[in-house]
Formats: C-alpha cells, sequence, structure tokens
C-alpha cells in the first residue's frame, strides 16, 4: 500500500500495471542493499565442495621415472582442483589427492608409515617421502654418473645428443643450475661443433643463454654452412669413389682419335 501511495495512478489497470511492477523492483532492490552482508568464508571453512579426482594411480614401483611422472600427474590434478573452484587448495586437500590415487600396495605402505610417523603436514613433505622411498639412492647415483660422463658420440647427431642429454637431466633428483647444464652440455659437443659457438659472447660465462638458444645456434650454423653432414671419419674416401659403381662417371680421360687414319681399324696407313 505504501507503493501504490507514492505511484500516481491513473485508473486504467493496463496503464498502471507497468508502474506497479516497476515500483515493487525498486523496493526489492532497496532491501537487498540495506540487508548486512556476511563476508566469505575461508576456503576451508566452505561446506560441499568436493574435490576432483583423476582416472591414474600408482603402482608403487621402485622406478624413479614412474615416480616423477606420477607426482607430476598429482600437480596436475591439484591445478585443477585450484581452476575449478578459484581458491588455492589446502595442504590437507592436496596430500588427500595424492592418496586417492595410490594403488593397492603403495597405500598400504603409506598407511604404515603415517601410523609410525604421524600424517604429513604439507604437501611437499609426502612428495620428497615418495621420491626417497620408490627412488632408490644408487640408482639416483647411476644417473649422477651417466650426466657427468655424458658427451656426444662419433656418429650422434647434435639433436640425439640434446634429446639424451635433457633426459638425463631430468632423472637427476637435483638438477644442475641452467648455466652449468650449458656449459655441460656444450663441452660434451664434438669439437666440430662447439667451435661454431665461440663467435657468441655469451659463451664465455654461460649465464645468459640457455640449451634450446645453442642448439638453435648450432642448427643455424648448419644451415649457413650449406647444412651438408660433417663427416668426422678421416679414412673417408674422395667423393667420386664413394658414388655407386653403375652411377658414377668414367673419371679417366678417353683417348683421342687421330683424324689422319681411316675408320678402318685394320688399316694403319694415312689416306
Amino acid at each position: 500500500m505504501v507503493a501504490a501511495s507514492r505511484i500516481q495512478l491513473t485508473g486504467d489497470p493496463a496503464a498502471d500495471l507497468p508502474l506497479v511492477l516497476t515500483r515493487i523492483q525498486e523496493l526489492e532492490q532497496q532491501i537487498e542493499e540495506q540487508r548486512p552482508h556476511q563476508p566469505m568464508p575461508p576456503p576451508a571453512e566452505r561446506k560441499g565442495r568436493k574435490l576432483i579426482f583423476g582416472q591414474f594411480a600408482f603402482d608403487g614401483s621402485r622406478d624413479d621415472q614412474k615416480v616423477i611422472t606420477w607426482l607430476s600427474k598429482v600437480d596436475n590434478q591439484i591445478r585443477v582442483n585450484v581452476r575449478a573452484y578459484g581458491d588455492p587448495l589446502e595442504e590437507e586437500d592436496k596430500i588427500m589427492i595424492a592418496e586417492n590415487h595410490l594403488d593397492e600396495t603403495p597405500l598400504r605402505q603409506y598407511t604404515i608409515k603415517i601410523q609410525r610417523d604421524g600424517r604429513f603436514t604439507t604437501y611437499d613433505d609426502f612428495a620428497n617421502w615418495i621420491r626417497e622411498f620408490y627412488a632408490p639412492s644408487d640408482l639416483l647415483g647411476h644417473y649422477r654418473q651417466q650426466y657427468r660422463r655424458c658427451r656426444q658420440q662419433q656418429d650422434e647427431t647434435v639433436e640425439a645428443y640434446y634429446l639424451r642429454f635433457t633426459e638425463l637431466v631430468a632423472k637427476l633428483d637435483k638438477p644442475p643450475e641452467l648455466s652449468w647444464q650449458v656449459s655441460d652440455f656444450v663441452n660434451g659437443l664434438q669439437y666440430e661443433f662447439s667451435k661454431d659457438l665461440q663467435q657468441y659472447d655469451d659463451m664465455s660465462d654461460f649465464k645468459k643463454i640457455t640449451l634450446t638458444e645453442v642448439l638453435k645456434r648450432l642448427s643455424r650454423s648448419a644451415r649457413l654452412a650449406g647444412n651438408k653432414p660433417k663427416s668426422t671419419n678421416k679414412n673417408a674416401k674422395p667423393f667420386e669413389q664413394r658414388i655407386n659403381s653403375n652411377s658414377k662417371p668414367n673419371f679417366k680421360p678417353r683417348p683421342q682419335t687421330n683424324s689422319t687414319f681411316v675408320d678402318n681399324p685394320k688399316s694403319t696407313r694415312p689416306r
């Protein structure tokens, strides 16, 4: 009735109805603005949130590569949850996601661990325990030895050496700094390739260069040189001797025919 007293009605229902509806909307908006708003509770206190789990599981193999791959999948699943809800996850939620992706055997081993030492307080502590328990130290030491001895093989392309080198870096428990990786990679190159990098000033301290940029420079040098494969075989035969005998031309000069002799091979007298 209060709303009606503030509206000048015409007495025509068809004309007055839009005015009444507009006034009702204004009053509802005023009431909503005057209502005290409660602050949004922190993520840990919100009710009804359901974590999103994937379809993968760790089988408990003592294989560092499987451990690294599984932890990477768990990290991705954590990011999926953060993206879905728009808020950072609590450490307990992160650990819960990891627990739900353990197969039967590693889950039993994990249960024994937390019953004896208590639950993990951070996800990083959990991930470190997984690495130490399922990635044997002697295997990590083996990868370190392989990294120290990594060199480009005699008949190995730069791209193949780069792939093998970066795979070894990924297997290390504590990868070296980027500048050390670049210097180790360059020192492992064959000289005929590493000499192409000496023209660059930033190769003196390796601090402002990456492995990807080194590979690009080597590829550029190969293109500028005509993209010809560089042979390191000192005993390689000359080019004409490496051609198939059925297709190579006769490199010996043909004997010239004396025009003063007749075409008859039996004749030896001039005409």
